[in-house]
């Protein structure tokens, strides 16, 4: 379930990803009923992957697809239009793979937080992919669930206490 934000990327993608950011936002679609396009372009992008499931959500007006695919042992989710271009990646990580001004930053807001889920979230335009942020979702020394989100360079800019 990543969480929103305030992200920097336009409001155009902050619909984007309200429209379509967990599975409860959109509707669970067979994979068979995905246009062609969207797989082909998921194909494409992520040669050798496997295709686990897909979820369809509006945005504008209009549909959208993420497809949920094992690539290279890692869980990805796919965004794309009906047209097949990809909007948004993400990817789950290991936490030990967060830059260490990500980790510092977890650290002294969450101290001794336990890492629940950890995705890297890349914006795509065109041929150019761009890290956006990090989102994770931690369990909290006091044993509450929370979501974050966190730049590249360890600012939070999303997360509850």
């Amino acid at each position: 379930m990543p969480c929103i934000g305030r992200l920097r990327v336009g409001p155009l993608l902050v619909l984007l990803i309200l429209a379509v950011g967990s599975p409860a936002a959109g509707e669970r679609v067979r994979l068979n009923s995905v246009p062609l396009p969207v797989l082909e372009a998921v194909k494409t992008r992520f040669k050798d992957a496997r295709l686990n499931g897909a979820d369809k959500g509006v945005q504008d007006g209009s549909p959208v697809y993420e497809i949920a695919i094992k690539h290279g042992g890692q869980s990805i989710d796919v965004v794309l239009t009906p047209q097949g271009t990809i909007l948004l990646i993400k990817k789950q990580i290991a936490a030990e793979d967060l830059p260490e001004a990500v980790t510092r930053a977890l650290e002294l807001t969450y101290p001794k937080a336990r890492y629940q889920e950890v995705e890297e979230v890349i914006t795509v335009q065109g041929p150019q992919e761009t890290l956006a942020h990090y989102e994770l979702m931690l369990v909290t020394a006091q044993r509450r669930t929370v979501e974050v989100q966190v730049s590249p360079d360890g600012k939070i800019t999303h997360g509850m206490r």
